[in-house]
């Protein structure tokens, strides 16, 4: 990240708050309504009466696995692309059971509004890790 930004280690220490404030809200608000109400609404509506909701929610996680192999998955770096297959295979994992997840919340919760509750809580620990414990 701070390649990225062009932030050096004191910068990144002095702003760290700000820049996680600023991760959180973003990464708690866009990202979890606008992919709950995509996946676990639209997409998932669009499968559920031909092959059931279970299957319909197998399908949405399987595009929202593939959706995100490039947070994690597909790597550009030092001007040079690169795919590690396994960190990028257990991602893709992680990310359909996070999808698989999100369906049983949004089915327990009987609302959508369960899968972006879940979904939101998520980004944040995964922010707060990474703002806390790997940067």
């Amino acid at each position: 990240m701070s390649r990225v930004f062009g932030l050096t280690p004191e910068m990144l220490e002095g702003y760290r708050y700000q820049f996680f404030g600023g991760a959180l809200l973003m990464g708690m608000t866009f990202s979890p309504v606008g992919e709950e109400l995509l996946y676990r609404g639209i997409i998932n509506r669009c499968f559920a009466g031909r092959y059931g909701e279970n299957k319909a929610s197998v399908i949405d996680s399987l595009m929202f696995m593939i959706v995100h192999l490039p947070h994690f998955g597909i790597i550009y770096n030092a001007g040079q692309w690169s795919f590690p297959l396994f960190p990028a295979l257990l991602w893709m994992l992680l990310m359909f059971l996070a999808g698989r997840l999100f369906f049983r919340c949004k089915v327990y919760s009987r609302s959508i509004w369960g899968a972006i509750s879940a979904h939101a809580g998520y980004n944040a620990a995964m922010m707060y890790i990474t703002y806390f414990h790997i940067l």
